[in-house]
């Protein structure tokens, strides 16, 4: 019998299994990794997230793979490795990892929610809601401090190396750096930078070891550079550019600044 089958939207009778590694059906929109276990989280239009394990000994294996009925617009995992944080269009979900499976333990009402980052520490996670930023206290994730700067969708954003604050990236061709404050008062950028014309992809931030050196951000846009942005630094003509052959959409730094890692669309790495 002849049957025709469409991977993307497969027939609820019908159960499907892959020969190889059942891989996302669809493209990814979300990944995160564990500091301190050997996991690695991916979600996909395909409306799955999936927990991948790499051990020297047992190579790279599938631990969890869950559907849901909403798409998963993106994936945080905890430092610990036993929660992650997964963002949907009416909300976002705090989940627990069990062996098998992903439960949801709380539910925070935060739309189309498409970064979600925790701190080193794990005590805080900041994520994205249109063009503000909530920022919730892992363990009592109630009355976020709220950060409105941006004017548009909210791209990248990561922790700086003390967990004081953290950089954010967006459509709207915006740099804002951000320091966490007690509650009492409004939080207001503490350093901007801004070029008409560009959208900024992905972001990672470094701090050298010198006393009172202020943080380096290394910025990806859609006019294929890489930036070096001194924080603080005001002089554009200063900015150290980075021209690249394709745009780049993610970008990671080794700890020690020796190489940095991006990822573009066209499934190439450089």
């Amino acid at each position: 019998m002849k049957m025709t089958i469409n991977m993307e939207r497969p027939a609820d009778e019908v159960d499907y299994s892959y020969l190889v590694l059942p891989f996302h059906a669809r493209q990814i929109n979300g990944m995160d990794t564990c500091i301190k276990k050997p996991f690695i989280a991916t979600s996909s239009i395909d409306r799955t997230v999936k927990v991948w394990s790499y051990m020297a000994q047992n190579g790279f294996n599938l631990e969890i793979d869950q559907k849901f009925k909403d798409e998963p617009y993106c994936v945080a995992f905890h430092p610990s490795g036993f929660h992650m944080v997964v963002g949907f269009n009416e909300r976002i979900r705090m989940m627990n990892l069990f062996e098998k499976s992903l439960q949801t333990y709380k539910e925070l009402t935060v739309k189309q929610s498409r970064e979600i980052k925790f701190s080193h520490g794990g005590h805080l996670f900041a994520c994205a809601n249109s063009a503000l930023i909530n920022v919730y206290k892992f363990y009592h994730p109630e009355n976020p401090q709220i950060f409105k700067g941006h004017n548009g969708m909210i791209r990248c954003i990561a922790w700086l190396d003390d967990d004081s604050g953290f950089v954010s990236s967006g459509w709207d061709a915006s740099i804002y750096v951000w320091k966490l404050s007690n509650g009492t008062e409004d939080n207001k950028a503490t350093w901007e930078y801004k070029i008409k014309g560009v959208n900024f992809t992905c972001l990672t931030t470094y701090k050298p070891e010198q006393a009172g050196s202020k943080h380096l951000i290394y910025a990806t846009d859609t006019l294929r550079c890489l930036r070096e942005l001194h924080e603080g630094e005001s002089d554009k003509n200063k900015i150290t550019k980075f021209e690249q052959q394709n745009c780049l959409q993610q970008v990671v730094l080794m700890h020690n600044r020796r190489a940095i890692f991006g990822g573009v669309g066209g499934g190439t790495q450089e």
